[in-house]
């Protein structure tokens, strides 16, 4: 009988071979580690598959480093905490990247995030849709900002009138 060699077929080499396993623990553990993460959020990400799996699919492939931890402080913290069913927590999880942006960049505080992300888990929505109907985004802009004092202020003529006087009189 002649001998057969898988070797020579492709699909038996070691390299594709190797790469059809799965990982495993100790040494994703060490990735996530190694990428960043604390001893505790990667046995997280390791043992709990619903939530590792979202991981790996949302937040593995954020580029900017701190968008990606953000977006893992969410997942683990924010979002877990609230013990979401399945369903909840795919409505939230398409949402986490825009999230995780939104923090990073000053539109949002991580109070008003957690505050979306309740009513993303109650209604579904989108993230950026609840941020705007709740008036929560941040004007980190001065001109815009200074444009909304002047208009708070030119609106509420009577209030700022009582102010001043009170200032007045406490100086004299």
């Amino acid at each position: 009988i002649p001998k057969f060699r898988l070797t020579r077929i492709s699909e038996f080499s070691a390299d594709s071979l190797r790469a059809s396993l799965p990982e495993l623990p100790w040494t994703r553990r060490a990735r996530l580690v190694g990428r960043g993460l604390d001893e505790k959020s990667a046995a997280i990400l390791v043992e709990d598959k619903t939530y590792g799996g979202i991981y790996d699919e949302v937040i593995a492939p954020i580029a900017d480093p701190a968008s990606w931890r953000t977006a893992t402080n969410l997942l683990l913290s924010t979002i877990r905490g609230k013990n979401p069913t399945p369903e909840q927590l795919k409505s939230v999880t398409e949402n986490l990247g825009e999230a995780a942006e939104m923090l990073v960049s000053g539109g949002i505080s991580s109070t008003a995030a957690s505050s979306v992300i309740d009513e993303i888990l109650l209604n579904g929505v989108t993230f950026s849709e609840k941020v705007e109907s709740m008036g929560l985004r941040q004007i980190g802009d001065s001109l815009a900002l200074t444009k909304v004092i002047l208009e708070v202020i030119s609106e509420n003529q009577k209030v700022v009138a009582v102010i001043v006087t009170k200032q007045n009189l406490q100086r004299n």
